[in-house]
């Protein structure tokens, strides 16, 4: 039960209360004549902090925490972009799975488990580095939201450049290392300027999400594994392309790089 006291003082603060957002209706109400136009701004600018200064502390917090709400804060929003970039590369890939292994009967497997350590070692760094960006908030990247937005960026042209590479190599891309009897080299499109341009979306698609994070031991933590991996896949990829086409690929190679023109 409430005493006299507390009565007292909750009328007072709510009869306080009052005679400010009355100020405030005025304040705004009132419409500038010839001559008084910055006063008028003056006076309103100072009812509104009045205003927001006599609130009730609980009003205040709500409405601090509605803002927060809204907007979400530094702290988890990374996280949440993280996750939603990583779950559009996910479905991408289960669709790629799902529809380009090799079911061929005329075709060689040389795949020598690089499909399986591939999405092992994604497994282990993205989770990794989620929580390394999750216990290490100190190394967190400057200007986060900056580094968040330049990550959808790149996850987007790293799925484009992906997927511009598949629908050029046609039934010759299977998610498994494979090799056809009639196995063509294929030099149109991006395979002019690079030779595996397929992962070259990949990584691009994995430093965006490593970005999304705004940390730099998160960012180290996925892309060197993973970079890794995609490496050891290459080799094996080039090997098994260098025996089935012989002289043409190894001419090929001598013109492009792998990832980069100019660069790897």
């Amino acid at each position: 039960m409430l005493t006299v006291s507390q009565l007292s003082k909750s009328f007072a603060g709510r009869a306080l209360f009052d005679d400010v957002s009355l100020q405030v209706r005025k304040c705004y109400s009132h419409r500038p004549t010839a001559g008084t136009g910055s006063n008028w701004t003056a006076h309103r600018a100072v009812a509104t902090e009045l205003h927001a200064t006599h609130l009730p502390t609980e009003q205040r917090a709500s409405r601090t925490a509605l803002r927060q709400t809204h907007l979400g804060t530094m702290e988890d929003r990374p996280m949440s972009l993280a996750g939603e970039l990583g779950l559009v590369y996910l479905v991408s890939e289960i669709l790629l799975t799902f529809t380009r292994r090799s079911r061929s009967k005329t075709g060689t497997k040389q795949d020598r488990s690089t499909l399986g350590i591939i999405w092992l070692v994604i497994a282990v760094s993205v989770t990794a580095g989620v929580l390394v960006a999750q216990n290490l908030p100190a190394a967190a990247l400057p200007h986060a939201r900056m580094f968040a937005n330049v990550g959808v960026v790149l996850v987007v042209a790293g799925l484009t450049v992906r997927w511009w590479a598949i629908i050029v190599l046609g039934r010759f891309f299977t998610v498994d290392v494979t090799i056809e009897k009639d196995h063509e080299l294929v030099e149109r499109g991006p395979f002019r300027i690079v030779r595996h341009p397929s992962y070259t979306g990949v990584l691009l698609a994995f430093m965006g999400l490593a970005l999304s994070l705004g940390n730099w031991p998160a960012l180290l933590v996925i892309l060197i594994p993973i970079g890794a991996a995609f490496v050891h896949r290459m080799n094996v990829e080039e090997d098994a392309l260098s025996r089935a086409l012989g002289p043409r690929y190894s001419e090929y190679m001598k013109r492009t790089k792998r990832l980069l023109p100019f660069v790897y």
